[in-house]
């Protein structure tokens, strides 16, 4: 048995979506590295103070609006890796908005 299918779709208004976008690039600065796998992509963070503050938290949000996709967030280290996976399609639109090269051309 299977459970209920969740659309691959994110669920913001345009305002939001902005003002997400604003916090996601205040954390920015501190990327070690982006990388696609597999099923979704790892963005490798530097563990400052504002990181440490707004990924959990950010990631949680991404979590309720692009609920098709799991979002993690672990320590290794001095860094905190994002984590995020889920269905093809779904995945190649946030490895756009996130900046992750699919090396596709």
């Amino acid at each position: 048995m299977t459970g209920p299918e969740i659309p691959i779709a994110c669920t913001l208004t345009p305002e939001q979506m902005g003002d997400r976008r604003a916090l996601w690039a205040r954390i920015d600065p501190a990327v070690r590295s982006r990388d696609g796998v597999d099923d979704g992509f790892r963005i490798t963070y530097q563990a400052t103070e504002d990181v440490a503050r707004l990924l959990p938290s950010l990631a949680a949000a991404e979590a309720d609006c692009c609920g098709f996709a799991t979002w993690t967030v672990t320590r290794e280290d001095d860094t905190l890796v994002l984590a995020v996976r889920g269905p093809e399609d779904g995945v190649e639109a946030l490895r756009h908005e996130f900046g992750i090269d699919t090396g596709d051309g």
